[in-house]
């Protein structure tokens, strides 16, 4: 992955070296982009008011803004991201929308680049879950295996984002930290998957894990005494068996009632339905 540089903003007036604008537009959109109108003549708006731009989710268009033409103007273009209906939009379709512009940028080679952040924000509790994979899906969008391929472009381009925005500075740039490390962290995934069989031994894979248990990786093996079965869908019968252990595991209570994989009966209660997974013993709290 590409070094990031980024700087986050209050001002969209900010003179920044970067000509491309990023915004994203909801089909019923609430954002005002009057600041942005008072450096573009309104095109923006005028153009949302007319329907002349797509709010399709997952949808890119680009307004062209020069400025012989639009003298206030510190950008050339204008990405329009469309986000869909502001109601429907979760995690998974703002962060293929932005997956988009990441492919988009890449080929027209642009790494500088700014955020009209507040234009994403739905102004809700996932708001910022929304802003996080936004800028993971533009990241990850931006993803090329050429590791082998002649002629492939310099590792050490850096990638640089301007993000404008009135939310805290350091709400922010907690968002955008850790988009960026689940970015890395995915791509180093991805660049396994992608290497060729003959460069990517099993021992070689062990010698990459060993180096990253060394940075980051914590690793506890549990016994089968460690070891409890969780899931929903338990029958009813089953969860007030006298065994069970009903405890609240931090955000994840559709699986709080916990039991051991064998009852006093010797069998095996597990539901078709019981979405399994193993937890550590009952003082574990995080989910």
């Amino acid at each position: 992955m590409k070094k990031i540089n980024y700087k986050i903003i209050k001002d969209i007036q900010y003179n920044s070296k970067s000509d491309s604008l990023v915004i994203g537009l909801y089909s019923n959109n609430k954002f005002d982009f009057k600041d942005l109108d008072n450096m573009s003549n309104s095109i923006v708006s005028e153009m949302i008011s007319s329907e002349e731009l797509s709010s399709e989710s997952g949808k890119v268009e680009i307004i062209y803004t020069p400025n012989k033409i639009f003298k206030n103007s510190k950008y050339s273009k204008i990405f329009v991201v469309g986000l869909g209906d502001i109601e429907k939009a979760n995690n998974d379709s703002i962060r293929s929308a932005f997956a988009n512009l990441g492919r988009i940028s890449l080929a027209k080679n642009i790494n500088d680049i700014s955020f009209l952040m507040d234009s994403i924000n739905n102004k809700t509790q996932n708001s910022d879950n929304f802003i996080l994979s936004a800028f993971e899906g533009f990241l990850l969008g931006r993803y090329v295996f050429d590791k082998y391929k002649s002629g492939s472009k310099n590792e050490n381009e850096i990638t640089n984002i301007l993000i404008i925005s009135k939310i805290k500075e350091d709400q922010i740039r907690s968002i955008i930290e850790k988009a960026i490390i689940t970015s890395r962290a995915e791509m180093k995934a991805r660049n396994l998957v992608n290497e060729p069989a003959n460069t990517l031994s099993p021992s070689e894979l062990s010698q990459y894990a060993q180096k990253l248990s060394r940075k980051s990786i914590q690793c506890k093996i549990l016994d089968e005494d460690d070891c409890y079965f969780a899931g929903s869908g338990w029958p009813e019968q089953i969860e007030k068996h006298p065994n069970f252990l009903s405890q609240a595991i931090g955000s994840a209570e559709s699986i709080a009632i916990i039991a051991k994989k064998k009852l006093e009966t010797n069998q095996d209660f597990l539901p078709e339905d019981a979405n399994p997974v193993y937890l550590k013993t009952p003082d574990y709290k995080k989910s």
